[in-house]
């Protein structure tokens, strides 16, 4: 019998969605599904049969409060049929970031530093993964995405805290796209404490196999800080794709904490160095050959004190354990009234 919970939802991609034609990047942190009604099922723990699932019917995710009534805001999960997706295992260059203007006081806006940055080779990942997914001959593109839980999780660890579903896509030949990313150098590896143990070790293998791809972007990573580059910005929709050659780009979690301070500096709101503004942050992470034996009882290290060395990043991107953020989902209750989502 299975020993996780595996949630799946077959439905759809609008490949229009990816760049240049639409504003979607490999990264696919805002992939839409379509999903159609009464396809969202799960295998719990124990069975070995699926059965449908209403847990995320009429659920939302509280997005803020209300200043002036200190009512809830919320936004639905799934709306008109369609869901974002992050997926697991990847981070890929970024195609359009904008500086995180939270601690600015306001002192942002109005500086035309708030824009749409990018990264090199953000566009050639995505103009490959489009190409790859045309070869299928459809558009919609039929597919699935897959959730592996732990048994004693429920429907909310499927979710992330900005109410994207996250899990693997699965394509109509069974390829998983997350782990075809990795493997042809198009994504930088990212792991976190929500995957089971044999996911962190098969998106580290196929990690360092798209390392070895020449045809990949992923042998142009660096883990050197180079000067923030403002020229480089989101490209809109109907561009046109250029070569990027061999330019290099940051570890992606890296570039959009820079894009961040760059624009905290430029509106001295920030006096410091790149370098100060990450160890003034001290995030922390798992060490992975640590986390490997401890899981999360393995010590945390503050994320830039140990993996910085002065001009870059002293870990390899397969590393790092980030913590998963607990996602704020709920469901909107015919009163109005918030509830928690406690079963399948």
């Amino acid at each position: 019998m299975a020993q996780t919970n595996l949630l799946e939802m077959t439905g759809t991609l609008d490949l229009a969605q990816f760049w240049p034609k639409g504003s979607s990047d490999a990264d696919t942190t805002k992939l839409l599904l379509s999903v159609a009604a009464g396809s969202i099922r799960v295998r719990l723990a124990g069975q070995s049969q699926f059965q449908t699932t209403t847990a995320y019917d009429d659920a939302v995710m509280v997005t803020d409060k209300d200043d002036q009534t200190g009512a809830l805001k919320t936004q639905p999960l799934i709306k008109n049929g369609v869901l974002k997706v992050r997926l697991q295992r990847i981070d890929a260059p970024e195609l359009h970031y904008s500086p995180d203007a939270r601690g600015s006081g306001g002192a942002l806006k109005g500086t035309g530093l708030v824009k749409d940055y990018r990264q090199n080779q953000a566009e050639t990942a995505v103009v490959k993964l489009t190409a790859f997914l045309q070869t299928f001959g459809q558009d919609p593109l039929p597919c699935m995405l897959r959730s592996e839980l732990k048994a004693s999780e429920g429907p909310g660890a499927a979710m992330d805290r900005y109410g994207r579903f996250v899990g693997d896509i699965i394509l109509p030949d069974g390829t998983n796209l997350n782990l075809w990313l990795l493997e042809q150098g198009l994504a930088v590896v990212a792991l976190y404490d929500s995957m089971l143990p044999q996911e962190i070790d098969e998106s580290v293998l196929a990690w360092q196999a798209g390392r070895r791809r020449r045809e990949g972007i992923a042998r142009y990573y660096t883990d050197r800080f180079s000067k923030f580059d403002p020229t480089l910005q989101f490209r809109k929709e109907g561009a046109t794709a250029q070569n990027e050659g061999a330019r290099k780009f940051l570890h992606p979690k890296f570039y959009r904490r820079q894009t961040t301070w760059w624009a905290f500096k430029q509106a001295n709101i920030f006096k410091g160095s790149f370098e100060d503004w990450l160890t003034e942050k001290a995030e922390a992470c798992w060490y992975l050959p640590e986390f490997r034996q401890s899981g999360t009882k393995a010590p945390k290290y503050p994320l830039y004190e140990r993996e910085f060395d002065g001009s870059g990043i002293g870990w390899e991107p397969e590393d790092f354990i980030f913590a998963e953020s607990p996602s704020s989902m709920q469901r909107l209750t015919a009163s109005g009234a918030l509830e928690k989502i406690r079963s399948w």
